[in-house]
């Protein structure tokens, strides 16, 4: 960066890299500071009874109101206190994000397996990936 500095100084003259270079931090000051929302989410997929892919999703109301899910600690090879405590602080955190689409409703433990036809939302540990 001196390097970088010294030769910048010498090509365009001091008063002129201390100028635009002042403007170019604050410029980058301004865009960090501006509070600009972000997205990230992986399109959740599967195969109707005709086979064809289709993307899974909630009604913007379920979505907004809350989705209920429950959570299987029993496929997580660490502490039910543990794994139920991460979850809901995340999902907790994630709820609390004014501009999010989606709010999760916390319905407890369950036994229930991963289904891709019940209906229900459940979160278990999946060692495969």
């Amino acid at each position: 960066m001196l390097v970088f500095i010294n030769f910048a100084e010498r090509l365009l003259g001091v008063s002129f890299f201390k100028k635009h270079f002042l403007c170019l931090i604050l410029f980058g000051c301004f865009t960090l500071l501006w509070g600009v929302s972000a997205s990230a989410y992986v399109i959740q997929t599967d195969q109707n009874t005709q086979g064809r892919i289709v993307q899974v999703g909630w009604a913007e109301s379920r979505a907004r109101s809350g989705v209920p899910f429950s959570l299987n600690v029993t496929s997580f090879p660490f502490a039910e206190a543990d794994v139920v405590r991460i979850v809901q602080n995340s999902f907790n955190v994630w709820n609390a994000v004014p501009s999010s689409y989606l709010n999760m409703s916390y319905q407890g433990t369950s036994t229930v397996p991963a289904s891709d036809s019940d209906r229900r939302n459940v979160v278990i540990y999946d060692a495969t990936g």
